[in-house]
């Protein structure tokens, strides 16, 4: 059983496109704001598996969705969706779908690739900065 003095709040910075935050606690002592959405952005994206960094030459913005659930990351220009049980999983599974993206379409020749992939090239070329391991 709850009492008030279980209850965590977390500041978060994030922009939130709402008026009240309700915060719901887990077993894991992680605050997720349920049926809420919100954006992030990123200027790198890291492994939490390696701790191995992308760090991007702009940020990517993500609209986050979460309910009971999970998270959902989406950012429909890179056509990078993802999804975690928590906030962490669900960042790793962007990591993934990113490295996904620049392997199959940034590093494959642009004879192979429609007008829609070549254009998402580009985007990741020029996005990809340096990375570190």
């Amino acid at each position: 059983m709850f009492t008030l003095m279980n209850w965590i709040e977390i500041p978060y910075k994030f922009n939130y496109n709402f008026s009240k935050i309700d915060y719901t606690f887990n077993r894991r002592k992680e605050t997720v704001m349920a049926n809420k959405s919100y954006t992030k952005s990123f200027s790198y994206l890291k492994d939490c598996n390696t701790n191995r960094c992308i760090y991007l030459n702009e940020p990517i913005t993500f609209q986050i969705s979460i309910d009971s659930d999970g998270v959902y990351y989406s950012n429909e220009e890179y056509n990078i969706y993802a999804y975690g049980k928590n906030q962490k999983e669900a960042e790793q599974d962007i990591f993934n779908e990113f490295e996904l993206q620049y392997k199959e379409y940034a590093m494959e020749d642009d004879k192979n690739l429609d007008k829609n992939a070549r254009q998402l090239k580009q985007k990741l070329l020029n996005i990809y900065g340096e990375e570190n391991a």
